[in-house]
């Protein structure tokens, strides 16, 4: 006897991006505008209840030195989220309630004073 779907029919995935794809993507700009001497790194994982995405900041040519940029918190449902700009304000995160949202956060937080000064820090420690 075949088995039963007691499912329906399951819902597909949504058009909007994923944090993590999100910042993949800002991974790969980065690589692409450094000419590869400067990449970026996500990480995600479990924690307990949430998922957390993290941004690091990686120099290849440093022995892989690394510089968290950003940490992004959610439940199984993305929105709303908590994004925490890790070189200004560890302890305080900011609530994203949509995809727009978290756009102009991370937009902010890689545009800022503080990661501009350790991209280019590191680019130029990173050329021979």
């Amino acid at each position: 006897m075949p088995i039963k779907n007691l499912w329906g029919e399951l819902p597909q995935a949504d058009e909007v991006q994923s944090p993590a794809s999100l910042l993949r993507g800002q991974a790969e700009i980065l690589s692409e505008q450094t000419n590869g001497f400067l990449s970026g790194d996500v990480t995600t994982e479990a924690i307990n209840d949430e998922i957390v995405t993290e941004f690091f900041v990686v120099a290849p040519f440093l022995n892989n030195y690394r510089v968290g940029i950003l940490r992004i918190r959610h439940s199984a449902l993305m929105y709303p989220l908590k994004i925490t700009n890790l070189l200004k304000d560890r302890y305080s995160s900011i609530e994203c309630t949509d995809a727009k949202a978290l756009e102009d956060e991370i937009a902010r937080i890689l545009n800022s004073t503080e990661v501009h000064q350790i991209i280019s820090s590191l680019f130029t420690q990173s050329q021979k």
